[in-house]
């Protein structure tokens, strides 16, 4: 998605960032795309140029919904550990 930032004046940033952030509380897909649309449809009076951003980079942006979630925490591990190693 291209810069907010370059969208907006400096004192418009944190709203405007704020509306779009909600977008990635959602954990359903399809609640995820809808809120998307609600952002953009929102801002669309006051910030015109952000919601024309939103709607072009929208399936960039919302692409990570068609993996979803992963449940649980994964530890990453590059070996074993003094704890896993059988005497031999």
């Amino acid at each position: 998605m291209p810069n907010l930032h370059d969208r907006v004046s400096t004192e418009q940033i944190p709203p405007a960032l704020a509306a779009v952030k909600t977008t990635f509380t959602h954990t359903e897909p399809d609640a995820t795309d809808q809120q998307w649309d609600q952002v953009a449809e929102t801002l669309e009076p006051s910030f015109p140029k952000v919601a024309e951003m939103m709607r072009e980079a929208k399936p960039d942006v919302l692409a990570f919904t068609a993996f979803g979630r992963r449940s649980g925490r994964t530890t990453r591990s590059n070996g074993s550990t003094k704890g896993d190693q059988t005497p031999g």
